[in-house]
């Protein structure tokens, strides 16, 4: 993560959705998904069974971050968590078999604000070559025709 970014602190309310994604095979990549608004989500992510590749993508328009990514491995094991601000694009690829990933987030899922990334597209080193991908994330749209909803702190569009 890049030195400038800023360290993020947050409490989430009671009233936050809980999102359990069910075990999935080894080397499972998701694309990259955000919430457009106004079903803008904040998420908190953890690992509570095996072990994944937590990627979040700067998708906010203006920031001098846009496109860069982060990554982080997320295990049952180590306890860390990754919290996803609204404006950037989240993705995972599972490292063992029979992962379960948690989700808190902060705002209902919208199937009419959901959008996706091709994992492919962004640069981001996965660390395999072929990941299993499912009917639904292999149709995402690269990264060059996302048309990002967000603007950042530093101006926009």
């Amino acid at each position: 993560m890049p030195a400038s970014w800023p360290v993020l602190v947050c409490s989430y309310r009671p009233s936050c959705k809980t999102i359990t994604v069910f075990p999935m095979p080894c080397i499972h990549c998701a694309a990259c998904t955000i919430s457009a608004p106004p079903y803008a989500q904040d998420k908190l992510v953890r690992c509570s069974r095996g072990a994944v590749l937590d990627v979040a993508v700067d998708v906010r328009i203006g920031s001098p971050h846009y496109g860069q990514w982060v990554a982080l491995e997320l295990s049952a094991e180590n306890g860390a968590q990754l919290f996803i601000p609204k404006g950037f694009l989240h993705g995972f690829l599972t490292l063992s078999e029979g992962c379960e990933v948690q989700y808190k987030c902060t705002a209902p899922f919208d199937p009419a604000c959901d959008g996706a990334v091709h994992w492919d597209s962004l640069g981001i080193d996965w660390g395999c070559c072929a990941p299993i991908v499912s009917e639904k994330d292999a149709g995402a749209i690269p990264f060059e025709s996302f048309d990002s909803p967000f603007l950042s702190e530093w101006g926009g569009k």
